[in-house]
C-alpha cells in the first residue's frame, strides 16, 4: 500500500472548498467553494483567484486552457435529480463563462462535465425525475446527442478514456464502457460491463495518463429507518433517535403513519428485488413485505380508513398509481401516473399531488385519483417539487431551489401564489405536517451536516429536533405519526475506500 509522507493544507479560508482537481500540468488546481463559484490556486498553495462567481465541481480540458463546471451546486449522495444546473466553460486564464448547455434541453439537471481528450465534446450526465442518463454536446454548444436511453438504469461518474474512443460510467455497483466515435461523439454499439463490485457501489472512477490503470471509490452504504420520540405537548424531541430497522447495502425509505399511528407503510429497495412495500410496527417489530411487484412498488399513501394503501408502481415500463387492499393483499390500478414521481395522497383521498416536468422544468402538480390532466400549481424553472399535504387538505409545502440553496414553500392546494418560508443556506426537505397542522418537518444540511427541524408557518420559528454531528450521514423523508409522539425518517450513512484497477485492451 501506498505510504502518506506529507498531508499540506492548501486552502485555509473559512467555509466550505470542495471539488479539488488537479491541471493536467499538475501545476494548478481548481475548486468550488461556499464563497462562490470556481477558484484556481497554485498546487502547493498560495493566493486564490476566482475565476467565475458561479458553478461546482470544474473539469480540466486536456490542454488546460479552459474548464468546464455545472453552474449549480449538486450533491450526489443526496437527492441526484433535485437541480437546474447547465454547463458552462471558462478560459482558465479567466473571463466571461460561456455558457455551453440549455436549460430544459434536455429537462432536468446538466451535471459532471467532463472533457473529450481532443477537447472537441464535453460529456455529461442529465438527472430528472424519472433516471439519470449520458449526453454529450460540442465545446460550443451545437451537436446535441443523447448516449444513453431514458429507462435504461441510472448512470453516475462520466469519464472518457484516455484515447478518446470510449466513455466510461458507473451504474449501482457495476462499470461499463460504451465505444464513441471520436469525430461525431455518437455511441458505437451497446456498452459493455467492465466491472461489478456485488454489493458495494462503484463511484468516481479516474483513469491514469496512459489509460493502463483505473482508480476509483467503493462504498458501503447503510439506509434504515430511525425514530425520535416527541413530546405532544412542546413538539420537543423527548429521546434519542434509535433504528427501526437495521438493513446494509439497501435503501429504507418513503413513509406513512397509517391513520391510527400503530403502523408504518415504506418503501425497501434491496437487490434482486428492487423497490418493494413493507410493514412495520410503529416500534419497529413485525416487518412484513406488502409487495412483490416485478418492476417496483415505491411511495405508499394511507387511506383515511386504513384500509388500503395507494402507491407508485411501475407495471410493464410504465409508472401507475395503484392500491393494495391489506385485509386480502389485492392490487388495483388506479389511472396511468407516466411523467409524475412521488406521488401523495390527499387527506381525504381525492386527489395526488405529484412532481413532474411540464414545459421541460420541474414543478408540482395535482390531479384526482381517478385520473385525468394533471392540474400545474408552480411555474418555476429551477428545481421544484416534493410536495407534502396539510392535514386539511388546504396546502402543500414543497422544496424549491432558491441560488445554490434549497428552500421551503407554501401554496394553496388550488393554486395561488407561493410563499417562502426559509431564507437560510443549504437544502431543505419538507415530507409531512405536525397531526394539527401548525408544523412542518424537514430535513436540513447546515454547514454539511444533516438533522431533523420542524418549522411553523404562522410565525417562522424553528426547533432542531436531532443533534448529528457526522457529515457523512444524510436525512431524508420525515414523517409525523398521527399521534403527534414520534417522527421516522430515513438516515443513510455512507461509507467507502479507494481501489486502483489494472485495465487491459
Amino acid at each position: 500500500p501506498p505510504t502518506v509522507l506529507e498531508i499540506t493544507p492548501v486552502t485555509t479560508a473559512p467555509g466550505l472548498d470542495l471539488n479539488p482537481t488537479f491541471s493536467p500540468g499538475g501545476n494548478s488546481l481548481a475548486y468550488s467553494s461556499d464563497r462562490g463559484g470556481i477558484w484556481l490556486m497554485p498546487a502547493l498553495g498560495g493566493t486564490p483567484r476566482q475565476l467565475t462567481e458561479f458553478g461546482c465541481h470544474p473539469a480540466w480540458s486536456r490542454d488546460g486552457s479552459q474548464v468546464a463546471f455545472q453552474s449549480e451546486s449538486f450533491h450526489d449522495m443526496i437527492q441526484p435529480y433535485a437541480s437546474s444546473a447547465t454547463i458552462w466553460v471558462v478560459a482558465s486564464g479567466g473571463g466571461a463563462p460561456r455558457q455551453v448547455t440549455s436549460a430544459g434541453r434536455p429537462a432536468g439537471g446538466h451535471l459532471f462535465p467532463t472533457w473529450s481528450p481532443d477537447g472537441r465534446r464535453i460529456a455529461f450526465l442529465n438527472a430528472n425525475m424519472l433516471s439519470m442518463q449520458l449526453w454529450s454536446i460540442s465545446s460550443g454548444g451545437e451537436q446535441l446527442i443523447q448516449l444513453s436511453p431514458d429507462g435504461s438504469g441510472d448512470k453516475a461518474d462520466v469519464t472518457y478514456a484516455p484515447d478518446g474512443e470510449s466513455i466510461y460510467f458507473t451504474m449501482g455497483m457495476t462499470l461499463f464502457k460504451m465505444r464513441v466515435s471520436p469525430e461525431t461523439g455518437a455511441r458505437r454499439g451497446r456498452p459493455a460491463r467492465v466491472a461489478d463490485l456485488g454489493s458495494m457501489p462503484f463511484r468516481h472512477p479516474t483513469f491514469s495518463a496512459d489509460g493502463g490503470k483505473l482508480a476509483y471509490s467503493a462504498w458501503a452504504v447503510k439506509s434504515n429507518v430511525w425514530s425520535v420520540p416527541l413530546s405532544a405537548q412542546t413538539h420537543a424531541a423527548a429521546g434519542p433517535p434509535e433504528a427501526l430497522t437495521d438493513e446494509l447495502n439497501s435503501r429504507n425509505g418513503l413513509f406513512d403513519f397509517s391513520p391510527d399511528g400503530r403502523k408504518i407503510a415504506f418503501t425497501s429497495m434491496r437487490r434482486g428485488s428492487g423497490y418493494q412495500l413493507w410493514l412495520m410496527d410503529s416500534d419497529g417489530g413485525n416487518k412484513s413485505q406488502l409487495t412483490t411487484d416485478a418492476q417496483a412498488a415505491y411511495s405508499p399513501s394511507w387511506s383515511p380508513t386504513g384500509e388500503r394503501i395507494a402507491f407508485q408502481s411501475m407495471r410493464e415500463g410504465r409508472t401507475t398509481l395503484s392500491s393494495i387492499e391489506l385485509a386480502s393483499r389485492k392490487e388495483t390500478v388506479q389511472t396511468g401516473a407516466e411523467g409524475l414521481e412521488i406521488l401523495r395522497l390527499s387527506p381525504d383521498a381525492r386527489q395526488v399531488a405529484f412532481t413532474y416536468v411540464p414545459g421541460n422544468f420541474f414543478n408540482i402538480g395535482v390531479m384526482p385519483v381517478e385520473g385525468g390532466p394533471p392540474r400545474q400549481l408552480t411555474f418555476e424553472r429551477t428545481f421544484t417539487g416534493l410536495p407534502s399535504w396539510s392535514p386539511d387538505g388546504k396546502l402543500l409545502a414543497f422544496q424549491s431551489k432558491r441560488g445554490d440553496d434549497m428552500q421551503i414553500m407554501l401554496i394553496p392546494s388550488d393554486g395561488g401564489t407561493p410563499t417562502q418560508l426559509t431564507f437560510d443556506r443549504g437544502d431543505k426537505w419538507p415530507y409531512s405536517w405536525s397531526p394539527g397542522g401548525d408544523k412542518i418537518v424537514f430535513a436540513g444540511a447546515r454547514g454539511g451536516i444533516w438533522n431533523l427541524w420542524w418549522i411553523s408557518p404562522s410565525d417562522k420559528s424553528e426547533r432542531q429536533l436531532t443533534h448529528n454531528t457526522k457529515p457523512g450521514i444524510i436525512l431524508r423523508f420525515p414523517g409525523w405519526s398521527p399521534l403527534g409522539d414520534q417522527i421516522i425518517y430515513e438516515q443513510a450513512e455512507i461509507t467507502g475506500n479507494i481501489y486502483v484497477m489494472s485495465l487491459k485492451n
